[in-house]
C-alpha cells in the first residue's frame, strides 16, 4: 500500500531501504512461487533446446528423451526411456518438496481468508 511507503519516508527511510525492507518482504509470498515455476519451466524447456543445440552431446534432457523416443519408433525400449524420465523428474520433485509451503502460500495469498 502507498500508505506504508509514505510512512517509511516519514520515518527517514530512503527509496532503497523502503524497497528492500518494506516492499520486497511484502511481495515475497507472490515472488517465490513465480521464481519456482520459472525454474521448473526452464528445466523442462524443449523448443529452444531443439532450435539452438545441434550437437547430440549437448542436448538438454527433454530433447534427448524426445530424440531417443523418435529413434526407437516401433520398438520401444522402456528401460532407457523410463530411466531418462526418472532423471528428469527427480529435480522437479525435490524442488516441490523443499518449496511446498511457499508454493501453497503464494497460491492462497490472494484468496479470501
Amino acid at each position: 500500500p502507498k500508505e506504508l511507503e509514505e510512512a517509511s519516508y516519514i520515518d527517514g527511510a530512503g527509496y532503497f531501504r523502503t524497497f528492500f525492507q518494506i516492499m520486497l518482504p511484502m511481495a515475497r509470498s507472490g515472488m517465490i512461487p513465480i521464481l519456482i515455476m520459472n525454474a521448473l519451466n526452464n528445466w523442462n524447456e524443449y523448443i529452444m533446446g531443439t532450435i539452438f543445440v545441434n550437437e547430440p552431446s549437448k542436448y538438454t534432457l527433454p530433447v534427448g528423451i524426445a530424440i531417443m523416443q523418435g529413434e526407437m519408433q516401433y520398438r520401444t525400449e522402456w528401460g532407457p526411456l523410463f530411466a531418462g524420465l526418472l532423471i528428469s523428474m527427480v529435480p522437479v520433485v525435490l524442488i516441490y518438496a523443499f518449496f511446498q509451503r511457499y508454493i501453497v502460500a503464494g497460491i492462497t495469498a490472494g484468496a479470501v481468508k
